[in-house]
């Protein structure tokens, strides 16, 4: 019986290739007859060394190349010339229903955020981070910013796909703070239950010192303002999400799932 791949007794790719079936052979029938070819000689070089560290540098420069390549891989969104209200919202719930580690409420909140500064010009435009990038590292005070045309921000918003805690609340707005930012957004799914007067109390002593804190959650966020922007700016809206997935390279996944999600509306 050949050995599978997830086999943790096989010690090399070899084990696994050891066959005539990837041979020159088998050449004529291949569609791809240049790429049967290179993998043909991939596989030769893999055997004939028959070294496990060369085997590993082989896999994992595989497993690289087909990051790139899907990385690269445009994904088209159809969106609809006009969307009801209880459709848009239906296309978030069901969106944020799989697990991106944040990645997918991330892209959202960019584009609703982008939205809301089109429609109703409160600012020039909005800043994001990448998933993989802490704030810090980014040079960014939160996970969105939203600035004026001299870059002056106006908003900072940080969003969570879980529930925020009172110590992440704190930590965030001390960094906002010394940065003289006044309004701040968290949008997350909600506080923790037995952190809610800690948190209320802190809203109110940020508001005493000059900063106007929300909590809020995405879904009834997004309804209220989707509601106010009308069927232009849902459909923007949607627009600007496979933007936000595109431009910052979101897994494919979520990309075809996006994709996906829309083609059925």
């Amino acid at each position: 019986m050949r050995t599978s791949w997830v086999d943790r007794r096989t010690p090399t790719l070899a084990t696994h290739f050891a066959s005539p079936w990837v041979s020159g052979a088998y050449r004529r029938k291949r569609g791809n007859k240049a790429g049967w070819d290179q993998l043909c000689l991939v596989v030769d070089a893999v055997e004939g060394k028959s070294d496990k560290n060369f085997t590993q540098a082989v896999f994992r420069q595989v497993l690289t190349e087909i990051y790139r390549r899907l990385s690269t891989v445009r994904v088209v969104y159809g969106v609809p010339r006009r969307v009801s209200l209880k459709k848009t919202i239906e296309v978030i719930q069901t969106f944020l229903s799989q697990h991106s580690g944040g990645d997918r409420a991330l892209a959202l909140s960019a584009a609703l955020f982008t939205v809301i500064g089109r429609r109703f010009g409160l600012y020039e435009k909005v800043k994001r981070g990448n998933i993989t990038s802490a704030d810090q590292a980014s040079g960014m005070l939160a996970d969105l910013e939203c600035t004026t045309k001299d870059e002056r921000i106006v908003l900072a918003v940080e969003v969570k796909d879980r529930q925020i805690t009172i110590s992440q609340l704190r930590a965030k707005l001390r960094v906002i703070r010394e940065k003289q930012v006044s309004e701040v957004f968290f949008v997350a799914q909600g506080t923790v239950e037995s952190e809610g007067a800690e948190v209320e109390a802190l809203i109110d002593r940020e508001f005493a010192s000059g900063q106007n804190v929300y909590v809020t959650d995405l879904v009834k966020f997004s309804t209220t303002v989707l509601s106010i922007v009308g069927e232009g700016g849902r459909a923007d809206f949607l627009k600007e999400t496979g933007i936000q997935l595109e431009t910052y390279k979101s897994e494919i996944t979520h990309r075809r799932a996006w994709a996906s999600i829309l083609a059925a509306l």
